[in-house]
């Protein structure tokens, strides 16, 4: 079905745009979370935390993540406006696959310091985790008024459209993303999205 199989790309390009490891090319076919499960251990185990399925505890890391998530938020208690806290605890809550959660603190960061690129990223990849394709929509067109013509932002209005049904306006989407050429590895997925649409417009 088309709409499942682009929430499934739009969910791994969301999360290699969020990661910052873009592919050069299309992205392999994802699991349903976007990622495989030895690719998103990867990226945390870069990071240097050890994940487990969702919602499985992985022992001594859930005593650390929940002391990390205590200790941000008592900092945020003390100086709410905090937009490092703020970035930290969405990140490790979406990490922790906390994604509406995390959506809140992101939300929050974005009010306080809309100059963020990566902030509003991060937002609508928990958007689009949560299957929220307005609100990714919505989210990247005022992206856009900050950061004009910015192919991450283009492209994932793209994956927001095919997943509510209009591929015709994903690909109006995705051909701009595809024109911005120090957009490389977005660009090429945006060219690769079109392709693989080209027989359904």
């Amino acid at each position: 079905m088309l709409l499942a199989g682009a929430f499934a790309l739009g969910v791994a390009v969301l999360a290699s745009l969020r990661a910052g490891a873009l592919p050069a090319s299309a992205p392999p076919a994802p699991d349903a979370s976007g990622l495989s499960a030895d690719s998103l251990q990867t990226l945390h185990a870069a990071a240097g935390v050890q994940l487990g399925a969702p919602g499985e505890s992985v022992g001594p890391v859930s005593a650390e993540y929940h002391a990390r998530t205590e200790r941000l938020r008592a900092r945020l208690d003390a100086t709410p406006d905090d937009a490092a806290t703020l970035d930290s605890l969405a990140t490790l809550l979406y990490d922790a696959h906390k994604r509406e959660e995390a959506a809140t603190y992101y939300e929050r960061l974005l009010e306080l310091d809309p100059g963020r690129r990566q902030a509003w990223l991060d937002l609508a990849n928990c958007y689009g985790s949560l299957v929220r394709w307005s609100d990714v929509g919505a989210l990247m067109t005022r992206m856009l008024v900050r950061f004009p013509d910015d192919a991450s932002a283009l492209y994932n209005l793209g994956v927001a459209a095919i997943n509510q049904g209009s591929v015709q306006e994903a690909r109006e989407w995705w051909e701009r993303a595809a024109r911005q050429e120090t957009a490389g590895a977005v660009a090429a997925m945006a060219r690769a999205a079109l392709e693989r649409t080209r027989d359904q417009a």
